[in-house]
Formats: C-alpha cells, structure tokens, sequence
C-alpha cells in the first residue's frame, strides 16, 4: 500500500542484522549467518517505498482501521524498527502497538504522524493492507 498511498523509494541497503551479528546468538552459527546475509541482500535488491514522517498527516486518510504500520529506521542497515495497527480514535489515526516487551498492548496517546516526529530514530512509516 505505500507505493500507492504516494510513498517514495527507500533504496538504502539492508544488513543490520548481518553486520551486529553478535547481537543474534542464533547467527553463531555460520550457515545462519550467510542465509540471513542472502536474505539481507535479496531485500535490498527488492523495491520498497515509506512515507516520510513530514508527509504522514497528508497521507492518512488513505490507511484503514486494521492496516499493518511498519515504521522505518533511521538506524544504518535497519529499515524497520517497530510495528503496529492502525486505528482510528476520534476520526485521527493512531498506532495499536505493544510498546515494550511484556508491556500491555496499548493505542499511541499521540496521533501516529505526531508520534513519529518525535521520534528521531523513526524516518516514517511502511503501510500494508492485509488481505
């Protein structure tokens, strides 16, 4: 849906994971790390779009109640850094996610294009339509 909602290309490489392998103790084992590392590659190959955090508020009203959030990392080689729902609350649109881990499920107090800008590690947000 990002691409069509008027999203714009996100060329950047993808290979966090591969890169702080010692972050992963299941990447240990060399065959683990070189399939993650194909994946890595195959994604960055694979074209993919966002919506800039400035161009969220313009946008939403092309998302629905139940669409898949993916919001973008600033971090190098990470393209995304948490997920949600969307939701609508007062006619704004909100994030239906878990925060933290073992936290309880909660809706963003801030609407979803002000909780991004105000999170310098997020650049915007991925959006898919489950089917």
């Amino acid at each position: 849906m990002t691409k069509a909602l008027g999203g714009v290309p996100d060329d950047r490489p993808i290979d966090f994971m591969s890169t702080h392998a010692d972050a992963y103790r299941q990447l240990a084992d060399p065959q683990v790390l070189a399939s993650i590392g194909a994946t890595e590659r195959q994604l960055s190959e694979t074209p993919r779009y966002f919506i800039p955090q400035d161009s969220i508020r313009e946008m939403a009203d092309g998302i629905q109640d139940g669409d898949i959030i993916a919001l973008t990392s600033a971090v190098p080689g990470l393209d995304v850094a948490h997920t949600g729902i969307a939701i609508r609350v007062n006619g704004s649109l909100h994030l239906l996610n878990a925060p933290l881990v073992g936290k309880a499920v909660q809706i963003s107090a801030l609407p979803l294009a002000e909780r991004t800008l105000g999170i310098a590690k997020e650049t915007g947000i991925m959006v898919a339509r489950p089917l």
